[in-house]
């Protein structure tokens, strides 16, 4: 029983109600933004989106994924219990792909790639807005890269604040 329960139940039920729970919010043109979990099915979405044109360019790894290598790190990031990757969906379609690792020193750092044609429109400040109301009680890290300016203005809108290590922003716990 417990075999055939571990093939139909992957465990992140609970993952998938504070999602629900968390609700939408609206983007300044007044569009809902909605989070869900990343699933196996997202695969080659995702890939498109990190394999697109300009959405390295201030990456940490500067060339995009084969599919291969995309497919392990997929897999890596569904099991991984301290990772919590978020597909977020604007006007029902999926635009973004949010990343939250939870990291040894108590941190949770934050990243996100917004697919190209969905760029500007709020997404990226509404989606951080609503992952800070899932991690009220956690202060939230992202690094950004300096000539990242739409990054600094959606990160900045969203409650983060540079800190003193270079290319880093915290947004702080709400009290």
């Amino acid at each position: 029983m417990s075999r055939a329960a571990r093939v139909i139940c992957d465990g992140r039920g609970p993952t998938r109600l504070i999602l629900a729970l968390t609700g939408s919010l609206q983007t300044n043109r007044g569009e809902s933004i909605d989070l869900r979990l990343m699933e196996k099915e997202d695969e080659t979405m995702v890939l498109d989106w990190q394999s697109s044109q300009g959405a390295r360019q201030y990456s940490r790894i500067k060339e995009a994924p084969n599919s291969i290598n995309h497919r392990e790190w997929m897999k890596k990031h569904l099991d991984d219990p301290s990772c919590l990757p978020i597909i977020v969906e604007f006007r029902n379609k999926a635009t973004a792909l949010l990343r939250l690792d939870h990291r040894s020193d108590n941190k949770v750092e934050v990243s996100i790639l917004v697919k190209h044609n969905y760029q500007g429109l709020g997404i990226a400040k509404a989606a951080l807005q609503l992952v800070r109301r899932i991690y009220q009680n956690r202060n939230l890290w992202a690094e950004i890269h300096p000539d990242n300016i739409s990054s600094l203005k959606a990160f900045s809108q969203a409650g983060f604040q540079k800190t003193k290590l270079a290319g880093w922003y915290k947004a702080p716990f709400k009290m």
